[in-house]
């Protein structure tokens, strides 16, 4: 549902696709969907759009909003959550980077 929502999130308007966003961060924050479903999400100026930086934003911003910063720093930098975040922030091309 996570993928499938990410890629329509620019059909949304501005406050659904905030609290979708929010909705999605409560769950990740909650355990209730796995961290895995963050891989469809590519961070570069090709592979998103306004509305998906807009929502990218509003998830993270939740998600330290629930976790608070240094414990959701804690989590994208521990070597074994990793792979969930590889796509997030893409280091195949300095470009990417």
């Amino acid at each position: 549902i996570f993928q499938d929502q990410y890629e329509i999130v620019h059909r949304l308007e501005n406050v659904k696709l905030r609290n979708v966003a929010k909705f999605f961060a409560h769950l990740l924050v909650t355990n209730a969907i796995s961290r895995n479903v963050l891989h469809c999400i590519r961070l570069t100026e090709q592979d998103t759009t306004s509305s998906s930086r807009v929502y990218i934003k509003k998830l993270f911003l939740e998600l330290i909003e629930f976790l608070g910063l240094s414990q959701l720093n804690k989590r994208l930098t521990d070597s074994t959550l990793v792979e969930y975040f590889q796509n997030l922030l893409p280091s195949d091309n300095p470009k990417n980077s």
